[in-house]
């Protein structure tokens, strides 16, 4: 999430419909809601999100994302989700997992 020599404050993190094309989860955090550590920042905006989506209703089946390990773990205690893509913004390559 940071650069080195630069630390985040916030952080957004979002969920997409597929198929709307529609923003369905939007969640922004303050670095000072994960002990002041942005690198926690984005596991816990993901799971700000699944959890918000899960009050709607919403049936979370695939995931595409990138490979942030605090997600990935996150994501193995999740077996609900039936796919997990992951994708290299970089590379545009992508991998499957759980």
């Amino acid at each position: 999430m940071d650069s080195p020599g630069h630390s985040a404050q916030y952080c957004t993190y979002s969920f997409m419909d597929e198929g709307s094309k529609q923003i369905v989860s939007l969640q922004t955090l303050d670095k000072r809601e994960t002990d002041r550590k942005s690198a926690n920042m984005e596991k816990a905006g993901f799971a700000q999100a699944l959890d918000d989506l899960a009050a709607k209703g919403i049936d979370v089946k695939e995931v595409v994302t990138d490979a942030h390990m605090g997600i990935t773990a996150y994501l193995s205690m999740k077996l609900f989700i039936l796919h997990v893509l992951y994708v290299n913004i970089m590379t545009m390559e992508t991998g499957s997992g759980i």
